[in-house]
């Protein structure tokens, strides 16, 4: 396996295991899909799953997802064409706290900046080249997804 050694999920190119905790029912688990999420847990999970859909159909091969150090946190972590993406992935139910694009800072973008170099430092075998994308997932009040923005490259550092 190509990554081995980091505190992350490791996502095998073959065989994709579903995001979120174990020991749910099948029917609590369909409901995450198809009707209004409970919970902020639930909602960062369905917005996760929705990205890794996004970038798979994209043509990225996933490499790890929800990386975390002491440093910060990187929801997804992508290859493709040599190119390294550590996806950031915001998801919105409503416009009231400001659309999912809106909500990265600049705290945040220093934090995925750091946690970008901590797992490149850890997997030196990864391409050089090396981006932070955000993926922006807007929800309509009955949980359906009405959006789904890709912007590549969105902190510079």
């Amino acid at each position: 396996m190509l990554l081995s050694s980091c505190h992350c999920t490791i996502v095998h190119p073959v065989v994709l295991r579903p995001l979120g905790r174990p020991g749910r029912t099948a029917r609590r688990w369909a409901a995450m899909y198809h009707g209004p999420m409970t919970t902020r847990r639930d909602l960062g999970d369905f917005g996760e799953r929705v990205a890794r859909a996004h970038l798979e159909a994209k043509g990225y091969r996933l490499l790890a997802t929800r990386f975390r150090t002491r440093e910060g946190e990187v929801d997804l972590v992508a290859e493709r064409d040599g190119v390294v993406a550590f996806v950031e992935v915001k998801t919105r139910r409503s416009d009231a706290a400001g659309a999912a694009l809106e909500a990265l800072d600049a705290r945040k973008a220093r934090r995925l900046l750091a946690a970008s170099d901590a797992f490149a430092q850890r997997h030196p075998e990864l391409p050089p080249a090396r981006r932070i994308d955000l993926i922006a997932i807007d929800l309509d009040r009955a949980g359906r997804v009405r959006s789904v923005e890709h912007v590549e490259n969105v902190v510079e550092g």
